[in-house]
Parts: structure tokens; C-alpha cells; sequence
């Protein structure tokens, strides 16, 4: 189970962004092969003091090509 960073509760829930709240991610140098890729966020909320933590990509595959390593 999650712990809140900030104040060690574990009373949190977890959450999905919705809507437009999704990561974009465009190449530096744009080519005509590489498509911006996106996915949605999740993350724990804290409900106690209601710091967000642990933010979470849905797909993080979808990024591989723009790691660097």
C-alpha cells in the first residue's frame, strides 16, 4: 500500500487524470517517421494533506523512442 511522501499517511487513493491531462512528447529534432506520442497519467492523492505523488504513465512504452540510452 502507498505512504504519502509528505506527511507518512496511508490513507491515499489512486486517481486518473482525465480529459486533456495527458503527456506529450515531440522529438527535439522533428522527423517525418516520429509521430508525437501521448498517454494518460495516474498518480496517488494523498487524503490528508492532499499531495499528489507517484505520477504514473499508462503506456510508457510509447516513449521509447525518445529515450536516450
Amino acid at each position: 500500500m502507498a505512504r504519502c511522501p509528505q506527511c507518512e499517511s496511508s490513507n491515499v487513493a489512486k486517481i486518473a487524470f482525465r480529459d486533456y491531462s495527458v503527456v506529450y512528447a515531440v522529438p527535439f529534432l522533428q522527423r517525418k517517421k516520429i509521430l508525437p506520442k501521448h498517454s494518460k497519467i495516474f498518480a496517488y492523492a494523498c487524503v490528508k494533506c492532499g499531495h499528489i505523488f507517484g505520477l504514473t504513465l499508462e503506456k510508457p512504452e510509447k516513449f521509447a523512442p525518445f529515450a536516450e540510452g
